[in-house]
């Protein structure tokens, strides 16, 4: 496959084969286009492919001359060829050598870079020898380890270009390319998760399932809304977890009990499991050394706090997670919902100038398209709206909570809708605009109903009851302020 680019046009062809190819003895030549496979040339594992005695000294003499080609160190180990001679002689290498013999190239580059630990290489290498199969199994092998040491942003770029039709039909590539894709286009991976859910299904792959199963309840979390589809899944993969756990790497571990624990807090309010794994997650996390990790469980504690009304405790979890926010080691989409949470908190204790304050910091810090594709979007207009229906600034509240039902797709999520209806109700329900009020809850209602979501739900109630109160429906404002009290 052709990744540089959309090939030399005949000018420089002839030039290359006129001006630069002659220039240098015949008896390189074939010893060139193999090497040109290759990225960099280093020259221990340059021997493996072309018999050339003293090979780092022709190479060093063709540097010298500046026949396209460069020292990459001191010591006349690494050379590389400038990308344009290095396409030359790509082309003429697919013109004269055999297919099978370029595949080995590849493949023996990679394993040249798997014994060197330079997996993102060895990966490259074997895509571009189109050894699917083997990608397969190197990143099943490495990845998990890869993120954890935040090296994501080469894999991802490699697994871009795999064809859509061919990735669809790996399970781990699918998966992975769906794990890097989360901090940069959530939206986009559910379908990814799906089709590879089907492979390891299909194989008996429960490691592969288990991973899978629980990034499905981490989207349901934080880009769908759907939390009753997310609960649907929790069971199956507690049990899967808890009869394969011992078999795992610990950092599939963290993942999986990070997802369980936002699953049991945020889909079903079981409180007890979702602190304990959390907690998991985060004795785990600490004792590898992964801040990514240790992010992502310090943010469903400080909520558990938050949700059970125990203030202390989620100030505690937020003050650890201050240096976490801006740390290199810490991926976006996790450093996003420690700011999620900070701003939760200072919203719902009614800090609203340190609100406003955090909320610039946030949109200054982090990518703006990652923000819009997850729940935070719409958050920082609701929690803003709260803030000015507190001060009685209620048209103002008003415009912010009509902007952010248009302001992303996660907005117009029913779980996202149904809290901007139910806020926007009590403004109308403040304004005396009865109808308005009464439609805006009732279509809450039953988006409410179908998103699910214990604290949610209660939330919800409690927002009725004041907007049929303030409508001077004392009696059924009193009944759902009640069942809200009930949860």
């Amino acid at each position: 496959p052709d990744l540089f680019g959309k090939g030399l046009d005949s000018f420089m062809l002839n030039f290359f084969q006129d001006e630069i190819l002659t220039q240098i003895p015949e008896m390189f030549h074939d010893a060139f286009i193999k090497l040109s496979f290759l990225d960099e040339i280093n020259i221990d594992f340059a021997h493996q492919l072309v018999d050339i005695e003293n090979l780092g000294d022709h190479l060093s003499k063709v540097a010298d001359q500046n026949f396209f080609v460069y020292h990459l160190d001191d010591t006349g180990r690494m050379f590389r060829f400038h990308h344009l001679f290095q396409e030359f002689l790509q082309s003429k290498g697919r013109q004269l050598l055999e297919p099978q013999v370029i595949s080995d190239i590849y493949r023996s580059a990679a394993d040249y870079y798997l014994e060197h630990d330079l997996v993102e290489r060895a990966l490259k290498s074997l895509r571009l020898g189109e050894d699917y199969q083997r990608m397969e199994l190197v990143i099943k092998e490495h990845g998990l380890r890869l993120i954890s040491a935040n090296r994501t942003v080469t894999i991802l770029g490699i697994l871009q270009t795999i064809p859509e039709e061919i990735l669809l039909d790996y399970g781990w590539l699918s998966f992975f390319h769906a794990l890097l894709t989360t901090d940069f286009h959530p939206q986009a991976t559910l379908p990814y998760f799906h089709a590879c859910i089907e492979k390891f299904i299909e194989n008996g792959e429960e490691i592969g399932e288990l991973m899978t199963r629980s990034q499905i309840i981490y989207f349901h979390f934080v880009i769908s809304g759907r939390y009753l589809e997310g609960s649907k899944l929790l069971s199956r993969t507690r049990v899967l977890f808890e009869s394969i756990h011992r078999k795992l790497p610990r950092d599939i571990s963290i993942m999986v009990v990070r997802n369980l624990a936002a699953g049991f807090c945020f889909f079903d309010g079981k409180m007890d499991l979702a602190r304990h794994y959390a907690r998991r997650g985060c004795d785990l996390a600490e004792r590898i050394g992964s801040k990514n990790f240790l992010a992502a469980s310090r943010f469903i504690l400080g909520y558990i706090g938050l949700l059970s009304g125990d203030g202390r405790r989620a100030r505690m979890e937020i003050e650890k997670s201050y240096p976490l926010v801006s740390d290199p080691l810490v991926g976006m989409s996790n450093r996003l919902t420690l700011h999620v949470m900070q701003l939760c908190e200072l919203s719902m204790y009614g800090r609203f100038q340190a609100f406003l304050y955090h909320k610039d910091l946030v949109l200054e810090g982090v990518d703006r398209e990652v923000v819009r594709q997850t729940v935070a979007a719409p958050y920082l207009y609701v929690w803003s709206a709260i803030g000015l229906i507190s001060i009685g600034k209620l048209y103002e509240a008003l415009d912010l909570i009509e902007q952010g039902m248009f302001i992303s797709k996660t907005a117009s999520s029913e779980h996202m809708t149904s809290q901007l209806l139910q806020w926007r109700a009590l403004i109308s329900a403040l304004q005396h605009n009865e109808q308005a009020a009464l439609d805006d809850i009732e279509l809450s209602t039953e988006m409410r109903n179908r998103a699910g979501g214990p604290f949610f739900i209660g939330d919800h109630l409690a927002i009725k009851g004041a907007v049929l109160a303030h409508l001077g429906r004392l009696d059924d404002g009193r009944h759902f302020l009640e069942q809200a009290a009930a949860i």
